[in-house]
């Protein structure tokens, strides 16, 4: 009798812990801010950056840029502690609230309980994500986070309570392109990402936890949001954007590259990711046609941005030129094969494409300011390099090795694409070095 009468205590105690409960919507404001804070800051670094590198002071041009950083650095601050305190506060008291409408019909509600305890202990508490931002200013890698832990959180809510889920997954395809766009819009699209991820928030509360105290009813139409269409038009589409920026910025003597190399390095891993799935001749014809498409548009853009480019890549071909005129073959081959090694390597790694990116752009850009105001025949034998036996090889081996991060969780096969490309870069590297050595001995 007497645990009978401590069970319906508890129970009316854990009504009341609920009935108190309550589901407030996160104002979207000054989430906002960080984005619209930080894009102006780094274009004019960008548009100001042969003066930066040409000079050892800091030129007065920039000192608008340091109070839309600092501007930047105090809203995502705040931003940061306001979104991490409201989803942290949401997860627990959800999962109360869940736990008391479904305790006796399952185990789902203390399932839940327990799996939004763990998501909640893998955000950053507000005051980390305050010094995390300060110290680094990764306010994007913030948003990305709490939208991961918002989908996961909504997509188990939704099953347990209204018995499937209305909303997609937040793969990591789509967290690499978010941050490929926050870096391509120079940090604007981190306004754009907040917003999304308060509405998801909001959306959430509304479609869950409108009728609180109450538990959910059926809900009167199909909810769609999400990560349903597939993501890759919108990868496509975005590298285009990219592709099209870049050449537009140079030409107006913006040298957007330094910026844009890095949104197609996570691009570029994005969809390899959405491709995993397809048959791994597809996948490196896929890596093979980008690779080319990088070394292209980077040409294009040393072409259409000579005015600014050369200045930055002044004396990068001659420097190379006089280092290795006077190598023996095997260090030549040494230094070329780790040179390669070393921009491509990281890219077996999820998101590692970074360097990548930038090594193939960077070699486009050099050969477009090299071929600029060129003869016909000159700009022709130029280009011819890039049918030579060992760039073939070495474009080939770069696909190998960014295609490999498809293969990640085959073992076996993962590991032989790897070394695959490993090797076609030291092939690579010795056919470059026999060529380099003929062409020494012939000017001679």
């Amino acid at each position: 009798m007497d645990s009978v009468t401590m069970g319906g205590d508890v129970s009316d105690e854990l009504s009341q812990v609920v009935s108190s409960i309550t589901f407030k919507k996160e104002n979207p404001f000054i989430h906002v801010l960080p984005g619209i804070f930080i894009a102006p800051a780094v274009l004019i670094i960008l548009c100001n950056i042969n003066t930066v590198l040409g000079t050892q002071g800091i030129p007065a041009t920039l000192a608008p840029s340091t109070v839309f950083i600092l501007a930047y650095l105090i809203s995502s601050a705040l931003s940061s502690y306001y979104l991490l305190y409201s989803i942290k506060k949401h997860l627990y008291e959800s999962s109360v609230v869940t736990y008391y409408f479904t305790r006796g019909r399952d185990f789902n509600g203390a399932l839940l309980y327990i799996r939004n305890a763990v998501t909640s202990s893998t955000l950053p508490s507000p005051s980390t994500g305050i010094l995390l931002v300060l110290l680094t200013g990764a306010y994007p890698v913030i948003l990305v986070l709490a939208r991961k832990a918002v989908r996961r959180h909504v997509a188990e809510e939704e099953k347990v309570l209204l018995g499937r889920n209305y909303s997609g997954d937040y793969s990591i395809a789509g967290i690499a392109l978010d941050l490929a766009l926050t870096v391509a819009t120079l940090g604007l699209y981190a306004s754009y990402l907040s917003y999304r991820v308060i509405e998801e928030f909001n959306n959430h509360i509304t479609r869950v936890h409108g009728t609180h105290p109450n538990p959910p009813g059926p809900l009167q139409q199909e909810v769609t949001e999400g990560e349903r269409d597939s993501l890759t038009p919108r990868v496509i589409g975005a590298v285009l954007f990219i592709l099209g920026l870049t050449w537009g910025l140079a030409y107006m003597g913006v040298p957007y590259s330094f910026v844009s190399n890095l949104s197609l390095g996570l691009a570029w891993f994005a969809l390899n990711h959405i491709l995993r799935d397809k048959s791994y001749p597809f996948i490196l014809a896929v890596n093979i046609t980008l690779t080319y498409i990088l070394l292209i548009a980077g040409m294009a853009t040393g072409i259409a941005g000579y005015p600014v480019y050369s200045g930055l890549f002044k004396g990068v071909s001659e420097g190379v030129r006089n280092i290795t005129s006077s190598m023996p073959l095997y260090s030549l081959i040494m230094m070329i094969f780790l040179n390669n090694l070393s921009i491509s390597i990281p890219s077996i790694i999820p998101m590692g494409s970074l360097a990548l990116a930038s090594g193939v752009s960077n070699a486009g850009i050099i050969i477009g300011l090299t071929i600029y105001g060129s003869p016909l025949d000159t700009a022709l034998r130029t280009l011819s390099i890039l049918l030579y036996p060992y760039a073939i090889t070495e474009l080939l081996a770069y696909s190998i090795l960014a295609s490999s991060v498809a293969r990640l969780e085959t073992g076996r096969k993962y590991l032989a694409i790897v070394l695959t490309g490993i090797l076609l870069l030291l092939l690579a590297a010795v056919l470059e070095a026999i060529t380099i050595i003929q062409v020494r001995g012939s000017n001679y």
